[in-house]
């Protein structure tokens, strides 16, 4: 079940190479790699841990020795398709790394009649925190027709008011 054939080539499937990256690279670079493969591809953290028990327990638990197997599992704590960008995966090591407070991804912030106001990268509600990630994409290539990097920062302060107002 570790091999899919894709445009007629024998390959792992991307369970197996979400854990077999998890053991090759160090835990945050690895969480970045994870974190995209579980994003575009529709699968969920638990299908990978699902898959590593299974492999360790059909292994008589080798797979828990196998070098790189520590990581893996630092890795499978933190996954989530949730996230979607590196510069997410990253944060989201970071605060485990530090003992930081984890924060929830892709957070809704909805007004008090439940009218969504805005989704943010990260939140840390019981903080009252949340934090964004914008790249230069965000004024440059993501522009609607007619839309200048001017308008997409006066739209983010307008959110950024109707969010404070909200929380």
């Amino acid at each position: 079940e570790d091999v899919v054939v894709r445009d007629g080539v024998e390959v792992t499937s991307v369970v197996k190479t979400c854990l077999d990256v998890s053991m090759l690279q160090n835990p945050e670079a690895a969480l970045v790699s994870v974190n995209h493969l579980l994003h575009e591809c529709g699968i969920e953290a638990d299908d990978l841990r699902v898959r590593y028990e299974q492999i360790a327990e059909g292994s008589h638990g080798a797979m828990l020795r196998w070098p790189g197997s520590l990581r893996s599992n630092i890795v499978l704590h933190l996954a989530d398709r949730r996230i979607e960008s590196p510069g997410e995966s990253r944060l989201l090591y970071l605060c485990w790394k530090y003992g930081l407070p984890i924060p929830i991804p892709q957070y809704e912030i909805r007004d008090s009649s439940g009218r969504l106001l805005a989704r943010v990268d990260f939140a840390w509600p019981e903080l009252g925190i949340y934090l964004e990630f914008d790249g230069r994409v965000k004024y440059t290539t993501l522009l609607r027709a007619g839309q200048s990097p001017v308008d997409v920062l006066l739209d983010e302060k307008d959110r950024d008011q109707a969010i404070h107002d909200a929380t």
